[in-house]
């Protein structure tokens, strides 16, 4: 039984061994899609995807639906996008782990010395219609995971920007702990709660890494744009996980290293292959990723 187990092991590894039968996996990860959505997504040509589906299909890594005159493709079994998963924050700790790679860091200057914070007499730009014009808050918290009934910890709240919406979001059962090491933003931020009449907001000064929460207090760790501006990530993301419930995530948004009319400069911004890999190093599992209009991205990572 064992020797038949590592055959068929083989096998599907066999299957898997085209980068492009692992994108069509990918792309199949949200649900059943049929060959011309297929062809669209990948830029394939139809007879080249139809030579791979056919070997995914045959490996039983995939299965058929026909529906008319169109053939829908599905992932036979979840757990292959689980092992695949898994797989890849294998090697992105390699990677990471790699000492040319840190050197590489270094040299572009990803971890400077002395970061940027976002200056104090810029705080009307947080909450600017602009802003609002970039980047839906109530979109991207849906997109984000983020529902009703949850408690959320928005770290780096600012004045609120995606404070009120989370509020919103989570409901009267949810609760919305506001952190941010400036008092003048949260004294703005006050005025907006009070204007508002929410009573599921807590207000907290914080301390970059030292945040005045119990362990295991919130499900989600949301943090917009301040990634960047961290001292220490390493500290700050070991605090993130003291805070989260088991299996908690983290949901952050960034700027995209693409010029862009608001935001940090470009040498200050962490790419969205940057960012995976320093979630990997600090034991968060990347659960998805995401697109947030033509300038910001969106990460979740569920606490390891």
């Amino acid at each position: 039984m064992e020797e038949k187990i590592f055959q068929m092991h083989a096998e599907v590894c066999k299957s898997l061994s085209s980068p492009i039968r692992l994108k069509i996996l990918n792309s199949l990860r949200e649900g059943e899609k049929s060959v011309e959505e297929l062809t669209k997504l990948l830029g394939l040509r139809k007879a080249n995807l139809s030579q791979h589906l056919a070997i995914l299909r045959q490996g039983r890594i995939v299965t058929t639906r026909r529906a008319g005159l169109n053939i829908y493709y599905k992932i036979a079994n979840p757990k292959m996008i689980k092992a695949c998963d898994i797989l890849k924050e294998v090697l992105f700790e390699q990677l990471a782990e790699n000492e040319k790679l840190v050197k590489k860091m270094s040299a572009q200057n990803q971890y400077p010395k002395k970061v940027h914070k976002f200056p104090l007499e810029m705080k009307e730009k947080l909450d600017s219609p602009e802003r609002k014009k970039l980047l839906n808050p109530e979109k991207a918290l849906i997109s984000l995971g983020i529902k009703a009934g949850m408690a959320v910890a928005d770290i780096g709240c600012g004045t609120g920007f995606f404070t009120l919406p989370l509020a919103c979001l989570v409901g009267e059962k949810g609760k919305v702990f506001a952190a941010d090491i400036s008092k003048e933003m949260l004294i703005d931020l006050r005025e907006r709660i009070e204007k508002e009449k929410l009573h599921n907001v807590e207000v907290l000064l914080s301390q970059e890494n030292k945040i005045p929460l119990k362990a295991k207090e919130v499900h989600y760790c949301f943090l917009s744009a301040m990634v960047h501006e961290l001292e220490n990530r390493d500290l700050f993301f070991r605090e993130l996980r003291r805070l989260l419930k088991d299996k908690g995530k983290i949901a952050i948004i960034e700027w995209k290293k693409v010029p862009s009319p608001l935001g940090p400069p470009l040498e200050e911004r962490i790419s969205l292959s940057m960012m995976k890999e320093i979630l990997i190093k600090n034991k968060f599992c990347i659960h998805k990723t995401m697109e947030l209009g033509q300038y910001n991205y969106g990460v979740v990572a569920v606490r390891g």
